[in-house]
């Protein structure tokens, strides 16, 4: 999660300018960069910079993050646990990122009450702004404010669990986070990159819109080409999209080829889903033994859902009544790639 900083709101123009090229470095895959400007910040004078930075960096190099030693944990948690100065505005909306983060590692890792615990911290920070219209929000706070307005009502609506929590927030609109992320994409500020993930992912695989998460996806793919967690929205909306396969297949062996297992096992999924026009004999070899390489390299809901839809679509009587028991014990998000008509 990272803020925008208008113009003469922020008086540490010095920092501004290290986290906006930090960023860039990051998203970029240019970790080597990244990491001489975070050594060039003196953590002493300027420790949110430091360890925003550091959590960044921790976060984007160890993807993902949740699935870590450990010690890498420890420093994560570290970083992002942080004092600041309530009278400053960059250190203000950094510790907002920072509970964002804290918020979506919990979440992550299935601690429903201590990221609930995170969220109700970061609205109340946010709460002033709720009632403003997007385009009276300064670019800064958009961000948090949109993503708290389209995920409150998204959480009240799929998780039982967090909807029983929410009486004490106030409510969200969809239709408001939505345009405020949209409005976010249109500026040229450091929320534009962040703004672009959330809409490829919430327009593919919870509004189901693949047509709109390709067009977000892909201007992610064109800006940032060497980042290899951005070809997973961009090519799973090309193959919802049934686009050529020769569009994504470049990037599906660049994923297969990656040292981190995480990438690996998204370029073996979508080898098999982008390779579907063989005979379904063939094709139903080709997924079993995806799911074979995806048990051997630790699993993942997320990919399984996909082949077992795959399977479910070429097979018939009990068999496919298996798939279908198992795409649903698997399903994270309900969307073309996983519904069954």
């Amino acid at each position: 999660m990272t803020f925008a900083f208008s113009e003469g709101r922020c008086q540490h123009i010095n920092e501004k300018q290290l986290i906006s090229n930090g960023l860039e470095n990051i998203y970029q895959f240019n970790f080597n960069s990244t990491a001489s400007i975070i050594q060039s910040i003196d953590s002493t004078a300027y420790p949110q910079a430091y360890n925003f930075l550091m959590s960044q960096y921790l976060r984007w190099y160890n993807i993902p993050i949740n699935e870590q030693g450990e010690q890498t944990l420890k420093l994560y948690q570290n970083y992002i646990t942080t004092t600041f100065d309530p009278h400053s505005t960059l250190d203000t909306l950094l510790l907002l990122n920072n509970k964002l983060l804290k918020a979506e590692y919990f979440y992550n890792n299935n601690q429903l009450y201590q990221a609930f615990r995170e969220s109700y911290s970061l609205y109340s920070l946010i709460e002033p702004h709720l009632e403003m219209s997007p385009s009276e929000i300064a670019s800064e706070w958009l961000l948090a404010v949109s993503l708290y307005n389209y995920y409150y009502q998204y959480y009240q609506d799929s998780n039982p669990m967090l909807s029983n929590m929410m009486w004490l927030f106030e409510d969200g609109d969809k239709t408001k986070g939505l345009n405020g992320l949209i409005n976010l994409t249109k500026e040229d500020n450091l929320a534009q990159t962040e703004a672009l993930i959330y809409l490829s992912h919430i327009y593919l695989r919870i509004e189901n819109k693949a047509d709109s998460a390709y067009n977000y996806a892909k201007k992610l793919h064109l800006r940032y080409p060497a980042n290899l967690k951005f070809y997973e929205l961009f090519i799973e909306s090309s193959i919802a999209m049934n686009h050529d396969a020769s569009e994504v297949q470049p990037l599906i062996d660049r994923l297969k080829s990656s040292d981190n297992v995480y990438f690996k096992k998204y370029g073996i999924t979508y080898d098999v889903m982008n390779n579907s026009k063989e005979t379904n004999a063939v094709h139903l070899t080709n997924l079993l033994n995806c799911l074979n390489k995806l048990e051997q390299l630790g699993g993942g809901d997320h990919l399984k859902s996909l082949i077992y839809k795959a399977l479910y679509a070429i097979t018939n009587g009990t068999e496919q009544e298996e798939y279908e028991r198992l795409l649903l014990k698997t399903r994270r998000y309900n969307y073309s790639l996983t519904n069954i008509d």
